[in-house]
């Protein structure tokens, strides 16, 4: 079978014919071959001989000096003057018959599926070092399980339970695994400070001075947001003032847990650790949210807040 470029179909024996450069009004060329085989006496060839006329079981006809052109009664006085009665003559007639298609013409519908990437969906952080003025960052927030000596730190979900802890703990923002992939685990300040180390080995939690030489070299508190703060509102609410990400640190919103277990501010807050008491109950913290300042303060360490690390 050939199917030509348009698409239609010939049912002929192509016989070498390239059908898909053929027209669909016309295919493929074929000779049919009729072949007749009748004792010698009862030859069936033209008036005059020529090669249609082909004798088998036998000599070929040129042996007895038959040619182009010979009668007919000149052919059968030699084949059977020379062979038996039991030979066969093969008469060949040739047709030559053309195959025309009706080409079909079949209404198809496509369908086009396109698929936009939402760049706000499927966030997630891999982390890298990123350097701004002297110091070197973490590029994505703290997200192990484990202490730097691989004792594993517990997860508290349980709002009562949180709030009366004097050890490390994790969890994820309202214990949803899917904020954790984009903001990485909210710890307490007691893991934050376990001598078992919850910064890898090479890094450390940044102390409130490394928090304030940060902002210092970005022109100070009341600017330095812009800098830090992905940009857009993917993550951010609006009006997320200034951000541009100039430094690479892509702060993220990732809210907190208070001291009272509850959740909240994700998506207009990100709250980080610094490693510097300020009293028994209180440390020293940073916060970015949608306008351009970065606000320090005092929080209980209680509280669940996002963790950057600085390399040593």
């Amino acid at each position: 079978m050939c199917q030509h470029s348009c698409g239609c179909y010939n049912e002929c024996n192509c016989g070498g014919i390239d059908c898909y450069s053929t027209p669909c009004s016309s295919c493929c060329t074929t000779t049919t071959t009729t072949t007749t085989t009748v004792p010698c006496t009862e030859i069936i060839c033209d008036e005059v001989y020529d090669s249609n006329c082909v004798v088998y079981n036998g000599p070929n006809l040129t042996c007895y000096g038959i040619e182009d052109g010979a009668t007919l009664t000149e052919v059968l006085d030699i084949i059977i003057n020379e062979l038996t009665d039991n030979c066969t003559i093969t008469t060949t007639t040739s047709t030559t018959t053309t195959s025309t298609t009706t080409s079909t013409t079949t209404s198809t519908t496509s369908t086009t599926t396109t698929t936009t990437t939402d760049p706000c969906v499927g966030f997630n952080c891999i982390d890298h070092d990123v350097t701004i003025g002297s110091q070197i960052w973490t590029g994505c927030n703290l997200n192990v399980l484990t202490y730097r000596n691989g004792d594993s730190i517990p997860e508290v979900t349980d709002p009562t339970e949180w709030i009366y802890l004097t050890t490390g703990a994790w969890c994820w923002h309202n214990n949803d695994i899917n904020n954790g992939v984009t903001y990485g685990k909210l710890y307490n300040w007691y893991a934050v400070n376990d001598p078992r180390g919850l910064a890898p080995e090479g890094y450390h939690i940044p102390s409130d001075a490394e928090w304030t030489t940060l902002t210092d070299y970005l022109g100070g508190e009341s600017i330095a947001a812009g800098a830090l703060k992905e940009e857009g509102l993917c993550h951010w609410d609006s009006p997320n003032d200034g951000a541009t990400n100039a430094t690479g640190f892509a702060g993220l919103p990732g809210g907190n847990r208070n001291f009272d277990g509850n959740f909240y501010a994700i998506g207009g807050n990100g709250v980080w650790w610094s490693s510097t008491e300020y009293d028994a109950a209180g440390t020293w913290y940073r916060l970015l949210n949608e306008y351009a300042n970065v606000y320090r303060g005092i929080h209980d360490k209680t509280s669940g807040f996002s963790v950057r690390l600085i390399k040593d």
